[in-house]
């Protein structure tokens, strides 16, 4: 007895139309689907599929059947194209279809060709979904593309998240053909007389996808010949797991007490550092050995700070483990006319002693112990001039700050990085200056038309730093 394959897949369309109410949005039926439309044997489907149940419903659905040339196969792409709008506009539904460089955008963005095409494709949806005022937007995964990505997941490593396969909904986007194989689309596809088109790269196993299809999916079927329903119902079981442990993770979202996470069970608190993180900004997932990393601090339970992607910090302070932006520090402003003498920096909490003496007298000598004895860090700088231009004067740091020392013009950003100076303290140094620029940086360096010796004038200037505690 042969197999319908038209009653099979559309029993297996309805069932997940209605097992995850696919067509209903906010309580109500959606009016417009935007269909991402390859050509290929699995879109075609869904696009008559889509179609037909509209009509036999008597929804009315707005359908856009949506078409990306990825500039990948040239002229097979152009034909591709094509082929689509004849369908399109022949099933009576809008057809909308777009040239986009694939791989340029890989090129720039470092990409692989698969991910960079992905990425277009739901960038465009989306963008245009919004434009249009479209309800959902329909793709055509299936079960085989649901065990191929699972296995894809599995040989990466994957937690549950990767186990649950492909999502048959997520916001607003919808895979009606979920519970359907590739061969029994292709069964539907020749019973009922629709055309599509074959992407010649599909056979190409030097691609990830094409590899584990072609070659590990057939040894596969000597145990299972329905794997893709048997992992269809795996994914089901997980994805139930994966909604109670995050409900439990959202109930225990960071910040937490440390004492609290010590005690919590790994499995969760993993998902508890996945989440917040995310929620602090993060946007790509913690790997599994920055999660195992943070998982370590937070049983030690001391202090610290940890960087991560996305400018995110993880951070355990007074009992308190949490995730936040990475603060930049922004440098206090300032500007102090130097005069011989004492001269207070507030913002630094510093004192800059001047002596226009090319020897301190006895009076300044006196001062200069008593701020030695004050302070812990003590620098002392000669500054030889031809001429004063102007004033001298400490100021802040400003954007571009640059120095001519050791007869190379240095950035002051880079001099700070690589200097021994905590970063704290780098964002009230005070610069040295005339009215042509910086002349001494305390602590790093002074520029080159102050070093030489041979000039006529020499400024003293100490820089005190860092009070001592005094008992």
């Amino acid at each position: 007895m042969s197999i319908s394959f038209t009653k099979k897949v559309n029993t297996e369309f309805l069932k997940a139309i209605n097992d995850f109410r696919m067509l209903e949005r906010d309580g109500r039926s959606v009016k417009s689907v935007l269909i991402g439309y390859s050509g290929g044997a699995d879109s075609s489907a869904l696009l008559m599929l889509l179609r037909d149940y509209s009509d036999a419903n008597q929804l009315g659905l707005k359908i856009f059947a949506v078409h990306v040339n990825h500039m990948i196969r040239g002229e097979e792409a152009d034909s591709d194209s094509a082929f689509c709008e004849r369908i399109a506009k022949a099933a009576g539904v809008e057809f909308i279809s777009k040239k986009i460089n694939v791989p340029e955008i890989a090129q720039e963005t470092g990409v692989g060709l698969e991910e960079a095409a992905r990425n277009v494709r739901y960038d465009l949806f989306s963008r245009l979904a919004d434009e249009l005022d479209i309800d959902v937007i329909a793709t055509a995964h299936n079960s085989s593309d649901n065990l191929e990505t699972v296995l894809f997941n599995l040989t990466r490593g994957t937690g549950i998240n990767g186990l649950c396969g492909i999502p048959p909904i997520r916001k607003n986007i919808i895979r009606p053909l979920i519970y359907c194989s590739k061969s029994d689309i292709l069964g539907y596809c020749e019973e009922n007389g629709i055309e599509y088109v074959t992407d010649s790269t599909n056979s190409d196993t030097a691609y990830t996808r094409n590899y584990i299809r072609n070659v590990i999916v057939p040894e596969i079927r000597h145990l299972n010949e329905d794997v893709e329903s048997a992992v269809i119902r795996m994914c089901s079981l997980l994805r139930k797991d994966k909604a109670l442990l995050e409900d439990m993770a959202a109930a225990n979202a960071l910040p937490q007490n440390v004492e609290v996470l010590k005690e919590t069970d790994d499995a969760l608190l993993g998902r508890i550092l996945q989440n917040s993180y995310k929620s602090a900004g993060g946007r790509e997932p913690l790997d599994y050995e920055r999660t195992i990393e943070i998982e370590n601090l937070i049983k030690v339970g001391a202090e610290t700070k940890v960087s991560l992607h996305g400018k995110i910090d993880f951070i355990i302070e007074k009992g308190k483990a949490f995730f936040e932006k990475h603060k930049t520090a922004q440098t206090v402003q300032f500007r102090y006319k130097l005069k011989p003498g004492i001269n207070d920096i507030t913002e630094d909490d510093s004192v800059i002693f001047l002596s226009e003496n090319s020897e301190p007298n006895d009076d300044e000598k006196n001062i200069i112990k008593l701020l030695k004895n004050v302070y812990k860090l003590s620098i002392h700088n000669i500054l030889y001039f031809d001429k004063i231009t102007n004033e001298v004067f400490a100021r802040s740091r400003a954007e571009g700050d640059k120095i001519k020392a050791g007869k190379m013009t240095k950035s002051i950003k880079k001099l700070l990085q690589s200097s021994e100076i905590p970063k704290d303290e780098r964002q009230t140094l005070p610069f040295i200056c005339d009215n042509e620029g910086i002349i001494l940086i305390p602590r790093i360096c002074r520029a080159d038309r102050v070093s030489d010796k041979l000039n006529k004038q020499a400024l003293n200037i100490w820089y005190f730093k860092g009070k001592k505690d005094i008992k």
